[in-house]
């Protein structure tokens, strides 16, 4: 990446932990890669996450969002960007979009662990009931695929006879 020229977006963002850089995680608009991601540092309790944007692809407005997104049940993770509208004004190389415009990656386990008991037994009880339903469902779709099983042999055996 030496001799190239790149747009430098920064991005203020309440943690980065799986961001790493060096290691190519991608920056994307509309899941299109347009840069990576090329350090991250804490500055007085937050986050803050350099990008090299593709010179092409530097139209990045101050009202811009930023969101990290799993690619893998890994937690490798991507930076999806919003490049936001000419409206707010065009965001010059090294701006930084406020904490307000991004967000993390959200754990599942953080999110449930974020719930008030009622809503956790209401959602354990959803899940069981989505289960029940769907045993159910199988158990009545068997009798038709065997059948539909049986015919298609029968077919199959006329035809070779």
């Amino acid at each position: 990446m030496l001799g190239r020229n790149y747009y430098t977006l920064k991005a203020d963002l309440q943690t980065a932990q799986a961001l790493t850089p060096g290691q190519g995680q991608a920056v994307t608009i509309a899941g299109a890669k347009v840069g990576e991601v090329a350090s991250v540092d804490l500055h007085e309790g937050v986050a803050v996450v350099t990008m090299r944007i593709t010179p092409k692809y530097a139209r990045i407005y101050h009202n811009a969002t930023l969101l990290m997104r799993p690619r893998t049940n890994l937690q490798d993770l991507t930076v999806e960007l919003d490049p936001g509208t000419p409206v707010s004004g065009k965001l010059p190389s090294g701006g930084t979009l406020p904490i307000a415009q991004t967000a993390p990656n959200i754990d599942f386990d953080e999110f449930l662990a974020g719930l008030d008991t009622e809503t956790r037994a209401y959602l354990q009880e959803l899940s069981r009931a989505r289960a029940r339903g769907s045993r159910k469902t199988a158990r009545r779709s068997r009798p038709r695929s065997s059948a539909l099983t049986d015919r298609a042999r029968h077919h199959r055996d006329r035809r070779t006879a």
